[in-house]
């Protein structure tokens, strides 16, 4: 199939050519071959699968995931001269 996927739940057991966005979750079986990008807040891979392409696995897939994941980063940052001070005094 050489189409883009947008579902509440996609189960793939052939070839796609194309992108998947799932709101839900993606399920590749083992005789999935892809080629393109998946969006999906769960991915669920088998054995045997080919998969060429970028996984985007969020919850929210409205942000990208390297806004959300920078902003987890600066949230939880240490600061050394932060974490030096909290260890002489």
């Amino acid at each position: 199939m050489r189409t883009n996927v947008n579902a509440v739940s996609v189960i793939v057991e052939g070839l796609v050519i194309g992108n998947i966005n799932a709101s839900s979750r993606v399920l590749l079986m083992p005789s999935s071959k892809i080629l393109g990008d998946i969006k999906t807040p769960e991915l669920i891979i088998q054995n045997g699968v080919i998969l060429e392409g970028r996984c985007t696995i969020a919850n929210d897939l409205r942000s990208s995931a390297k806004d959300l994941i920078s902003v987890e980063y600066e949230k939880n940052k240490i600061i050394p001269e932060e974490f030096l001070a909290k260890r002489t005094s």
